[in-house]
């Protein structure tokens, strides 16, 4: 892990390598667990950075993964399972935004982030899904919120959006 800072900006990089237990509802829950669930192991890189004045900051991340043996819920007839996939790359960027400022006696603060997430099986060239997106990972999302603060008082809106999750 690598990190550059100064009054206003900060530049980071990191790579890693991770393992995941499956949790205890993945292994066990009714219907739903699978025993036989292997443990990720990923191998993690990132990039990124943060800017910020008194009144507006942003920050980027840029990733890539591997994931060996990737657990995803799948649909199956009339239950839900847990399932590896044998191997996963994925390519990201993270995006943060927000902003401060007032308008008379009311405070108004603004939020927005954006995900772009392109998780690909590439377990077996000869599949059918071969390259296509993991089941429930949209390609893109985000969320937005504007807060307004007066005196003791605060209103706020926020919304999510997702794309595509699944075929």
């Amino acid at each position: 892990s690598l990190k550059w800072s100064s009054n206003r900006a900060t530049i980071r990089a990191m790579a890693k390598a991770t393992y995941r237990m499956p949790t205890f509802n993945e292994l066990y829950y009714t219907t739903l667990g699978t025993t036989g669930l292997k443990p990720e192991e990923a191998r993690e890189l990132n990039v990124g950075f943060d800017f910020g004045t008194s009144k507006f900051d942003f920050s980027a991340d840029f990733y890539a993964n591997n994931v060996e043996n990737k657990i995803v819920a799948i649909p199956t007839l009339y239950v839900w399972k847990m399932a590896n996939y044998g191997e996963v790359n994925i390519l990201g960027v993270d995006l943060a935004a927000g902003t401060e400022f007032s308008v008379a006696a009311v405070k108004l603060k603004l939020t927005a982030n954006y995900s772009y997430q392109k998780a690909i099986d590439v377990t077996n060239s000869s599949s059918k899904l071969y390259k296509s997106q993991i089941p429930y990972t949209p390609l893109h999302s985000g969320k937005a919120a504007a807060v307004a603060t007066f005196g003791k008082y605060s209103l706020s809106a926020t919304t999510i959006v997702s794309g595509k999750r699944y075929f």
